[in-house]
């Protein structure tokens, strides 16, 4: 009986000795060492070094530079929520961990924590850091970031498409009315490779494109004489030591759009918008486009089709290398502002997340798409005379005279948007909170009025022709019997 007890005793203890051998096998070969950890790191192979240094963290979480890499793999693999979780328990032995917080920040439209965490950096940071100088940079960003969100323009949204950035401009349904855009390649001076645009008039009498000069990208303006075009002329008050490109000019003749990554972006390139002062001959001092048609990331160039009551903006906001997403919106008459104490819903219409796809069939509409949601600007009947009228452009029998009532039409929705853009200035000039506001301001209204002087005779000169175009016309065919 003895003997029976004293074997199982000893069995018993075999199995409890062979387990807890097996288990310091298992774990010293499922263990990580420090060193095994760092070389997979500094090898940039960040998926077998996050695992690592996590295992690590296992058994001394509160190590710092456990905590610091972890974060930096997870960052370097885009996994942003986990390098923000372990960079937030990486002690302050790392100040850097606040530079790269505050870009995870201003990426995601926290502008304010970004200011933060910049600041903390800037405040601690080792002199021998590389990143001083982005770090300030980035600082600036989001201080305009923090200003933008809270003036994000309430614009509705109707539709987006997701095409190759090489090619995006072949993808904008433009209409011939508005003129037309071209797209190609140029190489800066540090090799990279970026579009050269170029904008021509519908009537095809004038350019506005970019090219490169000095190994940067600048806007340039050219006039047709004859048959020839004239020497083209850099734009003054608009070019940067930075980069200025995707110009479109509206049918006023005076608002261009364009987009620069110099002063004033909130990151990479950044819309913006400019008028010319014909008093002056001069461009106003362009504006930031500011929110939802910027971002953090790049915003090539805005196209508005006011006769269509329609507009694309273009961006590679959240999308893979070589891809840019096209967004099709309606434009505003005067600026709306969204109001909200929704931080997050704020953030969705600040990132255009906010689309209204109504009827979204995955394509952006064409311009005969659009022309039939549209209402017609012109009047149902183009009285002739006291005893003839017309329903359409289309019966008219003088090709001189229907040409004199479009031209007609359009110089009439020009002063319409011109005296809403008028009217939008004046406001904003009474709201002006220093006199360098008003002063800009205050040139946009001179030009805006300037320009509505010079339609006033014009529409005024096109009232009187067309009809006595048509008229004419009739009469010597009646006398002529055709």
């Amino acid at each position: 009986m003895h003997r029976i007890f004293k074997s199982k005793y000893n069995m018993k203890k075999f199995i409890v000795l062979s387990g807890i051998l097996l288990a310091g096998i298992t774990a010293s070969l499922s263990a990580q060492t420090p060193q095994e950890a760092d070389t997979l790191f500094k090898a940039k192979k960040y998926t077998q070094a996050l695992d690592a240094y996590k295992k690590l963290l296992k058994t001394k979480p509160k190590t710092d530079l456990y905590n610091f890499r972890t974060a930096l793999c997870a960052y370097e693999l885009k996994d942003y929520d986990q390098a923000t979780t372990y960079f937030l328990k990486t002690g302050d032995k790392f100040p850097l961990k606040n530079f790269y917080l505050g870009e995870i920040y201003f990426d995601s439209y926290r502008f304010d924590e970004s200011l933060l965490a910049l600041t903390t950096y800037l405040q601690t940071f080792n002199p021998e850091d590389t990143q001083i100088t982005a770090a300030q940079r980035k600082l600036k960003q989001a201080e305009l970031g923090a200003k933008f969100l809270k003036r994000v323009e309430d614009v509705v949204i109707t539709d987006s498409l997701v095409v190759d950035k090489k090619d995006f401009l072949s993808k904008l349904p433009l209409s011939p009315d508005l003129g037309s855009l071209t797209q190609s390649r140029l190489t800066l001076r540090n090799g990279t490779v970026t579009d050269k645009v170029e904008y021509i008039t519908q009537r095809g009498d004038r350019s506005c494109f970019s090219d490169t000069l000095r190994g940067q990208s600048d806007l340039f303006a050219a006039y047709k004489l004859l048959d020839k075009w004239a020497p083209a002329e850099k734009l003054t008050g608009i070019n940067t030591p930075d980069n200025e490109n995707y110009p479109f000019l509206m049918l006023d003749g005076v608002t261009l759009y364009f987009a620069s990554d110099g002063e004033g972006s909130l990151g990479g390139y950044d819309i913006f918008v400019t008028r010319f002062n014909t008093t002056t001959n001069s461009w106003l001092a362009p504006e930031n486009a500011g929110m939802p048609f910027n971002s953090p990331f790049n915003d090539y160039m805005m196209v508005i089709d006011e006769v269509r009551h329609t507009g694309w903006f273009v961006s590679d906001r959240y999308q893979p290398a070589g891809k840019v997403a096209i967004y099709q919106f309606t434009p505003n008459m005067e600026k709306k502002i969204i109001r909200t104490e929704n931080r997050d819903s704020l953030i969705r219409y600040a990132r255009a997340q906010q689309i209204t796809r109504t009827g979204f069939n995955k394509t952006i509409k064409t311009p005969e798409e659009v022309n039939q949601t549209i209402k017609p600007t012109a009047i149902s009947t183009i009285i002739i005379n006291d005893t003839l009228s017309y329903s359409g452009t289309d019966q008219f029998r003088n090709p001189d005279a229907r040409k004199s009532y479009l031209e007609l039409e359009q110089l009439q929705a020009d002063a319409e948007t011109t005296k809403s853009q008028l009217n939008a200035a004046r406001t904003k000039y009474a709201l002006a909170a220093d006199e360098n506001s008003k002063k800009n301001v205050g040139e946009t209204i001179l030009a805006l009025e300037h320009r509505l002087r010079e339609l006033e005779p014009r529409i005024k000169e096109l009232t009187l022709r067309w009809r006595n175009e048509e008229i004419k016309f009739l009469q010597n065919s009646l006398k002529s019997g055709k």
